[in-house]
C-alpha cells in the first residue's frame, strides 16, 4: 500500500548496491529457455548457501545476499548467458545476475521459502509457457513492478486495480497505482500513484510531477483531448527532460483546471477561460483574501505593511460579515475563524479572527512572548513538561478498510501528542483518516497531501505525531481518527503519549543512549573519554543547539557479546524480522546493559548497514518517521548509525546522528532526491528537479548549495555544511514527547 525511506546516504565511487536491498528491476533481455517446474536443486541457482562453497552446480558461482543465502553467476546480460533453467537478470542499475527460473502458472511454488516468481514476459520458454524469475518476497510497494502492489500477507506482488493513471476513480482500490486522488480540484477522483526513489514507477503513459509539493504520477497527454475535458481537466507542461538525442523536452500530463481563486494562493487569480493559475488579482478579492492595493479588494480596502503578509482585504466594523477586531490599523472587519487552519496560509486565529503572525515580542502584550514559528503571541512556560501515556484502544480489529473510529482527549497545555499502534506484523498500517476537534479532516489517506498532517506508514508498531508543521499544533478537545492497515485483519493496540506544559517551550533536553555493536575501534567503555567521539557529541549538542535543545544524560553501554556480533554489519533493514528491526528491540535491556531504561533517544553505533541506491553508502537509518518517543524495545525503538571511517570525519557523524535523530523526533527530508517532493514546513529551502543540472534525476548536494536547501540538517544526502535547522524544525523538535 504504502512506502517511505528515512535514511541518509553519501555518494560513493565505485561501489555496488549490495544486493540484500535492491529493488529487482526486470530488464528487456529476451531469450528461449527450458524452464521447468521445481525448485532448485541443491548447489544450483537459486538454492539457499552460505558461502561461494555450496554452489557446486554453478560455474564460476557467487552467493548473492538475499534471505538465506543465492547461489547465483555474473551474466552480462544476453538471453543465453545462465543455464537452461536460469534467466539472466538485472540486479539495482548495473549488476547482471543469474536467477532461478520458475512458472508462472504455478504461482511461487517452484521458489524457495521466502522467495516469489517474478514475471518475465520477455522470455520465451521452449513450450511457449510463461515464466519468470524467483526473487525474495515483497515487503513493500516500492519491490514489486510497476501496476502493482505488496500484499504484505504473502510478500506477493498483486495487481493494484482496473484502472489507469488518470482515470476516474472513488477508491484507492480501483487505481493501479493504488491512489484515488479526491481533492476538491481533481473532481471525478483521478488514479495516480506515489512516485519518486521510495515508490515503484509511474506505470507506462504516465509521468512522476509535483503538484502542491508532493511526488505524484498524472496521465500522460499531447493536448486536451486526451484528458477528461469533460470533469475539467486540461493537458500541460509539467516538466521538462532530455530525449535520446539529448535535446530537452516537454512533459506534459492531465492535471485539473483552477475553478476558483482559493485553489491558486496569494499573489494569483484562476483565469476561468484558460483554467489556468496567473499573477495578480482577477475580480476584485473578498474579505480576508491578498491584494497590494485597495483597488484589489472588493472593499476598497487593502490593509498592507509587515502585520499583514501578501495584504488582507479588510473594512471597517459596520457591516462586517467577519469578527471585528482591534489591530495595529484600528478596529477592522477580519475573517471570522476558530483555528489557525480557518485562516489562510502564513495567517493566524487571534480572538476569533484571522490576523497577520506576530514578528517579534513588540507585537505582543500582557506580559506575552512571540513564538516566531507559530506567529502567535504566547505565554512563557515556567516550569517543565510531563508526558503521560494513555491507553486508546485494546483488541482493535483493523484490515484493508477503514477501522471503527477512536477518539482522544486532547488537553489544555497540549504542546504535542503520539499516537502509537502497535500489532500489524509484517503488515504496513497507517492513520487512515485524522479529525481535529473543530471538524477539519487533517489527514485522509485517500488525499493523502490535502491536509494539514504528515503521516507515513510502517509495520509492526506504527507512530503517528502532531505536529507535523506549527499549523497542525494539536488544539484541545476530542480528536477521532480511523486506522487501516494491509493485508488480513489483525488485533491491534493503540495507546498515545502526550506532552504538556503550562505555556510555550523555551527549551528542552534530549537524553541519549549509545548502544555500540563490535565496530572496529571503539566500544561503549572506551567512548565517553575517545578525543574523536567526545567532539562528535560535542557537534550533535552544538547543531540541536540551534533551537534550544541540550543533550541531556548521555549513557554508553555495549551490546552483549553474540549480538555484538551479529549486529556489527546490519544486511536486512525492512520488515519486523530484519536484523535491523530486531537490533532495535534491544533497547528494551537498555538498563540491563548499562545505558538508561528510561525517557532517551537510542543511537545504534554499528560499523556498516548494507543497502542503498546504486553508487551511496547508508550512513544512518531511523526506527521511523517519527520514532516512537521515550519508548524502548519495540522494533523501532532507534537510530542506526555507520560508523565505518568515521574517524576521518567525526563531525560527519555527528551530522548523520542528528540528521537520522531529526527524523526520529519528526522530521523530513526537506527535498527529495529527485526534487519533486518536500517536507510541510514553510521555512525550510525546497530544491526541485529544475537545479538538476546533469540531468542524471537527482538533485544532488553541490546542486542545491546556495541557499537551495543543501546546508539544512534534514537535507536528502550527506554534505560539509547540512546542519542548519529552522525555526519551523525546532518547532516541532520541541515538541515531541521525547524531548524533556
Amino acid at each position: 500500500m504504502w512506502s517511505w525511506s528515512f535514511r541518509r546516504i553519501l555518494p560513493a565511487a565505485r561501489r555496488a548496491a549490495p544486493w540484500s536491498a535492491v529493488i529487482l528491476a526486470a530488464g528487456a533481455l529476451g531469450g528461449c529457455k527450458n524452464i521447468t517446474a521445481g525448485k532448485a536443486e541443491a548447489g544450483a541457482v537459486g538454492a539457499s548457501c552460505e558461502e561461494t562453497g555450496d554452489c557446486s552446480e554453478v560455474e564460476l558461482p557467487v552467493c548473492l545476499r538475499m534471505p538465506g543465502g543465492y547461489c547465483s553467476a555474473q551474466c552480462d546480460g544476453g538471453a543465453f548467458d545462465c543455464d537452461s533453467q536460469s534467466i539472466c537478470d538485472q540486479l539495482g542499475d548495473q549488476a547482471y545476475f543469474c536467477l532461478d527460473g520458475c512458472l508462472t502458472a504455478n504461482g511461487s511454488d517452484d521458489c524457495r521459502d521466502q522467495y516469489r516468481c517474478s514475471d518475465r514476459p520477455d522470455v520465451i520458454n521452449f513450450d511457449g509457457s510463461a515464466v519468470g524469475v524467483c526473487v525474495p518476497q515483497c515487503e513493500s510497494d516500492g519491490d514489486c513492478e510497476a501496476g502493482r502492489r505488496c500484499n504484505t500477507s504473502n510478500g506477493d506482488c498483486v495487481p493494484r486495480g482496473e484502472k489507469e493513471t488518470g482515470d476516474a476513480c472513488s477508491s484507492n482500490s480501483t487505481c493501479n497505482g493504488g491512489l484515488c486522488l479526491k481533492t476538491t480540484s481533481f473532481r471525478g477522483g483521478y488514479c495516480s500513484a506515489q512516485c519518486g526513489s521510495q515508490f515503484a514507477e509511474c506505470e507506462p503513459g504516465s509521468h512522476c510531477a509535483t503538484l502542491d509539493g508532493q511526488a505524484i504520477c498524472l496521465g500522460g497527454c499531447d493536448a486536451d483531448g486526451d484528458c477528461r475535458t469533460s470533469d475539467g481537466y486540461k493537458c500541460r507542461e509539467v516538466a521538462k527532460t532530455r530525449n535520446s538525442n539529448n535535446d530537452v523536452v516537454s512533459v506534459k500530463a492531465c492535471v485539473p483546471r483552477c475553478q476558483g481563486n482559493a485553489e491558486c494562493g496569494d499573489g494569483k487569480h484562476c483565469n476561468a477561460t484558460s483554467g489556468d493559475c496567473e499573477e495578480g488579482v482577477g475580480e476584485p478579492n473578498p474579505l480576508g483574501a491578498f491584494c497590494t492595493g485597495d483597488a484589489d479588494c472588493a472593499s476598497g480596502d487593502c490593509l498592507t505593511g509587515d502585520h499583514w503578509p501578501g495584504g488582507y482585504c479588510s473594512s471597517g466594523c459596520d457591516a462586517c460579515d467577519g469578527a471585528c477586531g482591534a489591530t495595529p490599523d484600528g478596529d477592522k472587519c477580519l475573517t471570522a475563524c476558530e483555528a489557525d487552519l480557518g485562516c489562510r496560509g502564513g495567517y493566524v486565529c487571534s480572538d476569533g479572527g484571522c490576523v497577520g503572525p506576530c514578528k517579534g515580542d513588540g507585537d505582543c502584550t500582557d506580559g506575552l512572548t512571540c513564538n516566531t514559528s507559530s506567529g502567535r503571541c504566547v505565554v512563557p512556560a515556567q516550569g517543565g513538561s510531563s508526558v503521560e501515556r494513555v491507553q486508546v484502544a485494546r483488541g482493535l480489529s483493523v484490515s484493508g478498510g477503514l477501522s471503527d473510529p477512536l477518539t482522544l482527549e486532547v488537553p489544555n497545555g497540549t504542546l504535542g501528542f503520539a499516537v502509537l499502534a502497535s500489532g500489524s506484523g509484517a503488515d504496513l498500517m497507517i492513520i487512515g483518516e485524522m479529525v481535529d476537534p473543530n471538524g477539519n479532516t487533517i489527514y485522509d489517506f485517500q488525499d493523502p497531501f490535502g491536509g494539514q498532517a504528515r503521516f507515513f506508514p510502517s509495520d509492526d508498531t506504527i507512530t503517528q505525531y502532531l505536529p507535523s508543521s506549527p499549523r497542525s499544533a494539536p488544539i484541545p478537545g476530542t480528536y477521532t481518527f480511523r486506522l487501516i492497515k494491509d493485508g488480513g485483519t489483525k488485533s491491534i493496540d493503540v495507546d498515545a503519549v502526550i506532552k504538556k506544559a503550562d505555556g510555550e517551550p523555551q527549551g528542552g533536553a534530549l537524553d541519549v543512549n549509545f548502544f555500540f555493536a563490535n565496530v572496529s575501534d571503539l566500544d561503549g567503555g572506551g567512548a565517553k573519554d575517545d578525543a574523536d567521539f567526545k567532539k562528535t557529541v560535542g557537534e550533535l549538542r552544538r547543531i540541536y543547539q540551534q533551537q534550544d535543545i541540550e543533550l541531556g544524560e548521555v549513557h554508553f553501554c555495549d551490546l552483549s557479546g553474540g549480538d555484538a556480533n551479529k549486529y556489527a554489519v546490519i544486511d536486512s533493514v525492512d520488515g519486523p524480522g530484519s536484523e535491523l528491526s530486531q537490533m532495535f528491540s534491544l533497547s528494551g535491556r537498555a538498563g540491563d546493559l548499562g545505558c538508561s531504561p528510561d525517557q532517551a533517544l537510542n543511537f545504534f553505533m554499528v560499523q556498516e548497514i548494507v543497502g542503498g541506491r546504486a553508487g551511496y553508502i547508508i550512513l544512518g537509518i531511523a526506527g521511523g518517521i517519527p520514532g516512537p518517543p521515550g519508548v524502548h524495545g519495540t522494533s523501532h525503538s532507534g537510530v542506526a548509525v555507520t560508523m565505518a571511517g568515521w574517524r576521518r570525519n567525526p563531525t560527519q557523524l555527528a551530522q548523520t546522528m542528528a540528521h537520522e535523530g531529526g527524523h526520529y523526533l519528526g522530521l523530513f527530508h526537506t527535498t527529495e532526491a529527485e526534487g519533486t517532493a518536500f517536507d510541510p514546513l514553510s521555512d525550510t529551502p525546497q530544491c526541485d528537479n529544475g537545479f538538476d543540472r546533469n540531468s542524471d534525476g537527482i538533485v544532488d548536494y553541490q546542486e542545491c548549495t546556495s541557499g537551495r536547501g543543501a546546508e539544512n540538517l534534514m537535507f536528502w544526502a550527506a554534505g560539509d555544511d547540512a546542519e542548519t535547522v529552522t525555526g519551523n524544525q525546532g518547532f516541532v523538535l520541541l515538541r515531541n514527547p521525547a524531548v524533556k
